[in-house]
């Protein structure tokens, strides 16, 4: 069931397009913007326009951050690729990203601990918005190895400009 899938599996898009020009964002600067997104929406009630909030009220057994790297830049009428390099630990703790009715999927008694995810994998692009190429970095038995078509070596690049989703 979708029940049952949503407590092992899930994925936060992370909007990175506030941001473009800076050298190097935090993993952090990102999750501010999607927890405090600046847009806003009308209320299909009362027609006001209003702000809202995003909340995290449960998370999953394994996550996938996806790291938004297109947008579209209206001075030149077209998408651009965002190759901004984004900072991301090899061990995260969304404990504070949790509303305050906090509870992760997992059963423990430690449940800020639950709430840590350890870096296993990335999947990167290289190219632009019309064409490029996808390949992957994954961590086995604490080494990491790049997985591209026909070879598999060993890197230590699996954090660059180029990474669009993490696991």
């Amino acid at each position: 069931s979708n029940e049952n899938l949503n407590k092992y599996f899930n994925s936060l898009s992370l909007n990175s397009d506030e941001l473009i020009g800076d050298k190097k964002i935090n993993h952090w600067d990102l999750f501010k913007l999607f927890k405090n997104p600046k847009s806003s929406v009308r209320c299909k009630k009362c027609k006001d326009l209003t702000t809202y909030e995003v909340s995290i009220s449960k998370l999953p057994v394994y996550l996938c951050i996806r790291l938004k790297r297109f947008c579209y830049d209206s001075n030149q009428c077209d998408f651009q690729k965002i190759e901004t390099f984004i900072d991301f630990p090899d061990k995260l703790n969304m404990y504070s990203l949790l509303d305050k009715d906090k509870q992760c999927s997992f059963e423990s008694k430690s449940l800020e601990k639950d709430c840590e995810y350890e870096l296993f994998a990335t999947i990167e692009h290289i190219g632009n918005i019309l064409m490029g190429h996808y390949y992957a970095n994954v961590k086995i038995k604490g080494k990491w190895f790049q997985c591209n078509d026909t070879s598999i070596f060993e890197t230590s690049n699996y954090k660059n400009r180029n990474t669009l989703a993490l696991f």
